[in-house]
């Protein structure tokens, strides 16, 4: 599984705590928007990672975060002790 990953584990719990967080202050729209924002601001290769999100049933920021974070928790043990990529 991890050599499927479009970026390294500390970057995706880093994406997914940063669409989480946007989440919070803002409704899912249904789109890969946060997520998008974020592969923009680390100069991320954006077909990769929605890509790999897509198959792993992330099609908008809140699945991204409810199921795709879900694959890599289930993948990855001791994923919630790892400090998230800065």
């Amino acid at each position: 599984m991890r050599e499927s990953l479009p970026v390294a584990i500390p970057m995706l719990k880093a994406l997914f705590n940063y669409v989480d967080s946007q989440l919070d202050s803002t409704e899912c729209d249904h789109t890969l928007r946060h997520v998008r924002d974020f592969i923009h601001s680390r100069g991320l290769r954006e077909e990769a990672v929605v890509r790999w999100l897509e198959s792993n049933g992330g099609y908008c920021d809140c699945e991204a975060v409810m199921n795709a974070e879900q694959v890599v928790e289930e993948a990855v043990p001791g994923y919630d002790d790892l400090p998230p990529a800065e």
